[in-house]
């Protein structure tokens, strides 16, 4: 028995052209319904399938929807009732879907910063789409049976696509550093001489005098309703639901230049920032970061900037408008498929503009200062989620970070920040990476060597194998007096090599040459396991503590082996050589130490990027040491003056 090719030609090409349009313009609507809900978990969390998951469904609705404006352009326009062919007029009316589409959902305009610096090219693929809906709308006219309503949601359509590419400019790199700039006043010059030459030929004894300006001050809150409250809020020790929106957007507003490359900050700011957050609890802290990289998301990857309450009110208004029109129509002539289709495809847009509205009510800001007799109880109501809150997520541990592991982090910063009264001192510290912890305990000479005098991937590298190697031998349960600081320093080792082998462009500029280091260790290492069987970490563990390092390995082996294996042996060996309790507040200290050098170092616009992939631990460290006072984006400022021409009596 043969296969008959060409009648499966024929019926696979019938099929097609019968159902290809339907079926798309379907799978666009899904797609807009899946990213509307799962879009915005995209930062909340780095689990690989959903991240994934929301990446194919965000390029899948930008390629079907121009496909399917496509395959409408190419339909023949006539008056067929067919069920299996679709009425022209009907293709005409689908046609500004695709647009509405096209527009994205507002919790999602683009994925990545790279998508926001390329939005010349992403407008003109845009725009040609609306002139390909302006075509097959001005091809079927001018008897149109669904005229008006096609016109309705084309302008709704390319409203929502004007939206898109407005968003994407503003959230691009230039655009954005532009916005956050700060524009010192200069002295104008001309208008000084002016003022000097015509009172003198008017024989007037003038003067020149100098004013001393006030530096500059924090911009104040616009949702802030009364001063002494704001006051109130700064004195307290815990803030209420409503207090945390209100600072959040404080000080997002006026520190969010820092992830520019371009934006420093007097001392002023930095005091006043310093002061605040050293009163605050870690839960609050690390909460009032959360939600300014939530506002952060929202600026660049979101249609916040663009986002007008006005407009949704008419997009929804043009939308009820057409969904009347096409009811009103008699639509006998039409397949009940296609008539199916259109009420799907009028209903879904309604419901979409409803949910974009919703969330534009009841975003944090919006929430702030539309419901500010409510802000409160709705927050608490809302347990945050539609705040939509950064969580911490570290994908190479079992969960999220732990109270105990924020308390000790907000502990050490608080511990720095005291001591950063001036910004010299701040800057001081933050190029610290282990050297200041060492000098604090007077064991500076004796660990030197694997800090200070290598590399920055050397010493993560070695100081991660020697933890790893103490851990093993204790006793480790929660009733020990150092756990907390053995649960520290195993966190933080384990997440710092983690962001050496997974994310590397974030210590890129301190890593040095860590992968040779990190290959000729593996080598070694599998090289001893090898030769006696080693099968768990337990025989591991005992097989590198049996090595004797009295000597240098690199005494022994030269400089061709970059491996750290044994040196991380010899630092295991000095570090017993300390009391426990000096050991583990030791080892604490330095793994905070190379953990802000690491945060201090990260470029602020690769930390910007890290709220669309998931909340990212060295970003949180990097942003709340900067409000602590810590950073290298702060100067002392100047006294300026401003003179004046003065006529003298």
């Amino acid at each position: 028995m043969t296969l008959d090719t060409s009648y499966l030609s024929s019926t696979a090409q019938q099929l097609w052209s019968t159902w290809n349009v339907r079926v798309f313009i379907l799978v666009s609507l899904l797609l807009q319904c899946l990213l509307v809900l799962c879009a915005s978990e995209k930062k909340r969390t780095n689990k690989g399938w959903l991240v994934t998951l929301i990446s194919l469904a965000y390029y899948l609705a930008d390629w079907v929807a121009p496909f399917t404006i496509g395959l409408i352009s190419n339909r023949h326009y006539g008056c067929v009732s067919a069920a299996g062919v679709i009425n022209g007029y009907l293709l005409a009316f689908w046609a500004p879907f695709l647009l509405l589409h096209l527009g994205g959902p507002d919790n999602v305009t683009s994925l990545s910063a790279v998508e926001n610096d390329q939005w010349r090219t992403n407008s003109s693929r845009l725009s040609a789409q609306i002139v390909s809906a302006i075509i097959i709308i001005f091809q079927s006219l001018p008897n149109k049976p669904f005229h008006w309503a096609s016109l309705m949601v084309f302008v709704a359509g390319a409203i929502k696509v004007v939206e898109r590419i407005l968003s994407l400019r503003f959230a691009s790199s230039n655009s954005w550093k532009y916005s956050n700039a700060t524009l010192i006043m200069q002295h104008d010059y001309e208008k000084l001489i002016e003022t000097q030459l015509a009172t003198r030929k008017a024989n007037l004894p003038t003067q020149v005098e100098s004013v001393k300006l006030i530096p500059k001050k924090l911009k104040h809150c616009k949702q802030t309703r009364r001063d002494e409250q704001l006051e109130f809020n700064i004195i307290s020790d815990q803030l209420d639901g409503k207090s945390l929106l209100q600072f959040a957007c404080f000080f997002y507003n006026n520190f969010k230049g820092l992830f520019t490359r371009d934006v420093n900050y007097g001392d002023n700011q930095r005091q006043f920032s310093r002061e605040f957050f050293l009163r605050r609890s870690s839960d609050d802290a690390f909460r009032l970061v959360e939600i300014e990289l939530s506002f952060l998301h929202e600026d660049r990857h979101t249609k916040v900037a663009t986002r007008n309450l006005v407009i949704r009110f008419v997009t929804l208004a043009l939308l009820a408008t057409a969904s009347h029109s096409f009811y009103d129509y008699h639509k006998k002539e039409f397949s009940k498929i296609d008539i199916g289709i259109s009420y799907t495809l009028l209903s879904g847009a309604f419901v979409l503009e409803i949910v974009y509205l919703l969330m534009a009510l009841f975003s944090g800001r919006n929430c702030w200062s539309l419901f500010k007799p409510f802000a409160n109880s709705i927050v608490n109501m809302r347990m945050w989620p539609l705040h939509e809150g950064m969580k911490l997520e570290i994908e190479f541990t079992s969960g999220t970070v732990s109270k105990s592991l924020k308390d000790n982090i907000f502990e050490e910063l608080c511990t720095r920040s005291k001591l950063a009264d001036k910004v010299e001192t701040a800057k001081l510290i933050c190029s610290q990476r282990g050297d200041w912890a060492l000098m604090r305990r007077s064991s500076y000479h004796q660990l030197k060597w694997s800090l200070g005098e290598v590399e920055y991937g050397h010493s993560l590298l070695l100081w991660h194998i020697a933890t790893d190697l103490l851990l093993y031998n204790i006793n480790d349960s929660e009733n020990h007096a150092s756990y907390r600081e053995h649960q520290f320093c195993k966190k933080i080792s384990e997440y710092m090599l983690y962001l050496l082998l997974m994310k590397p462009t974030m210590i890129a500029p301190i890593a040095g040459n860590w992968v040779k280091i990190f290959w000729d260790t593996s080598l070694e290492a599998k090289r001893l396991f090898n030769k006696r069987s080693i099968t768990d970490h337990k025989q591991a563990c005992d097989a590198i503590l049996s090595v004797d390092t009295k000597f240098k390995p690199v005494i022994l082996k030269g400089d061709e082996s970059a491996s750290v294996l044994f040196d991380a042996c010899r630092l295991e060996k000095q570090l017993l050589e300390f009391k426990e309790d000096n050991r583990w507040g030791l080892m604490s200290g330095v793994w905070m130490e190379l953990l802000s050098y690491a945060a201090f170092h990260c470029e602020g616009t690769v930390h910007a990027q890290n709220p669309s992939e998931g909340g990212e631990l060295l970003t949180f460290v990097w942003l709340l040491s900067n409000q602590l006072g810590l950073g290298k984006r702060f100067h002392e400022e100047p006294v300026r003056t401003r003179y004046k021409v003065d006529v003298k009596k």
